[in-house]
Order: C-alpha cells, then structure tokens, then sequence
C-alpha cells in the first residue's frame, strides 16, 4: 500500500494525484483521489490502480495518452469503479 514516506505525487487537480509506489520494484502508479473516500473504510478505497509501472505510465504520458480520460472518461478504469459503488 502507498504511504507518505514511501511515494512520490503528481497533481491531477481536484485534490486527485498520480503516485509513485517507490516501494514497488516498478514503482506502480495510483490515482490517490479524496473524493471517492468513505467515512467508515480506512484510506484504501481512495486509490486506485492507474499504470503498473511508472516507465509505462509516463511512456503513455509522452505519447499524448489523455492519462485522465484514460481513469476518468466513460470507459475508464476508476470511472468504473466509482460506478460500481454508486449501485451498492
């Protein structure tokens, strides 16, 4: 799981971040966003799975991937998710 000492962040606006787990061999990237949070669940629920490694995650970067539509637009991996919960 990502820590404070244990990741680096990028702004996504919004209070949303990309994470570096730099506890991972590949250092794995996350989607930190606050707004996804449940009050009565720790702090896992608020991050999500955006690139399994950081040289993938900023290849795609470099490429011109739109690296928020990719999470966030109508096919995208947290927008699912987010979906799910909302019909919970």
């Amino acid at each position: 799981m990502l820590a404070a000492v244990s990741a680096a962040n990028l702004s996504l606006g919004l209070r949303d971040f990309s994470c570096v787990n730099c506890d991972e061999q590949d250092y794995s990237m996350h989607i930190f966003d606050p707004n996804s949070h449940s009050d009565r669940s720790s702090w896992k629920d608020a991050f999500f799975k955006e690139a399994p490694a950081f040289e993938s995650w900023i290849m795609a970067w470099a490429e011109g991937v739109d690296l928020w539509n990719k999470s966030y637009g109508q096919d995208g991996q947290v927008a699912k998710v987010l979906a799910e919960r909302a019909q919970s």
